[in-house]
C-alpha cells in the first residue's frame, strides 16, 4: 500500500470513529487513539495530535520568569507513550494510564488540579484527577521549534501524591495554579 492509500485509509477510519459536526481537536484526539489501541494503522503512529492548550497562566508564568518562551501553546502526543517503550515500563510498574485515561486526557489538560513547574527538567506538569487518588502527573517538555513539533507530552504516569508533596518541599517544583 502506498503513502497514498495509507493516508486515506486513516482518514476513513477517523470519520468512522466521529461526526464531522462535532470535528475539534478532542475528537480528533480520541478518534486517533482508538485507532492507536487497535494498531489500525502505521501512519496513524507518526501523527502528533493536539491534545490541549496551554493555559494563559502557564504562558504568564514562563513571562515573569524570563523562562524560554514555546512557540505555540498547542500540546500534542506522540503514539509511543500511550503503547510504546514507555508505556511498557509504566505498565511493568503499574502506574500507566488507562486507556479511559488516556481517552479523558483533554480535559484534563482543560481541568487540571494544580500546574507546577518543574526547576531541574524545566518541564511543566499538570496534576489531574484519576480513580485511584494517586493523582496523575503529566509532564509537558516544551519544544521551542516548529520542527520539534510543539509543546509535547513526555510523560504521562500516575504519582505517588506524597512523592510529588516531597518534591515541593524539596523547592524541585514551583506551583504555577
Amino acid at each position: 500500500m502506498d503513502k497514498y492509500e495509507e493516508l486515506k485509509l486513516l482518514f476513513s477510519k477517523i470519520d468512522e470513529y466521529f461526526d464531522d459536526a462535532k470535528d475539534d481537536y478532542e475528537e480528533r484526539y480520541r478518534a486517533w487513539l482508538k485507532i492507536i489501541f487497535n494498531n489500525e494503522s502505521d501512519r496513524a503512529k507518526s501523527e502528533m495530535p493536539k491534545v490541549g492548550v496551554l493555559k494563559p497562566q502557564v504562558l504568564d508564568f514562563l513571562r515573569k520568569n524570563n523562562l524560554r518562551m514555546p512557540t505555540s501553546a498547542n500540546i500534542h502526543i506522540r503514539s509511543g507513550i500511550i503503547t510504546g517503550p514507555k508505556a511498557e515500563r509504566h505498565q511493568k510498574k503499574n502506574n500507566a494510564l488507562s486507556p479511559e485515561e488516556w481517552a479523558s486526557l483533554p480535559t484534563d489538560l482543560k481541568n487540571p488540579l494544580n500546574i507546577y513547574y518543574d526547576t531541574n527538567s524545566n518541564h511543566i506538569l499538570y496534576i489531574v484527577k484519576d480513580e485511584s487518588n494517586k493523582g496523575t502527573q503529566l509532564s509537558i517538555e516544551i519544544a521551542y521549534s516548529k520542527s520539534a513539533g510543539g509543546n509535547m507530552i513526555v510523560f504521562a504516569y500516575k504519582t505517588p501524591m506524597v512523592n510529588f508533596r516531597q518534591r515541593i518541599k524539596d523547592g524541585l517544583v514551583t506551583q504555577i495554579m
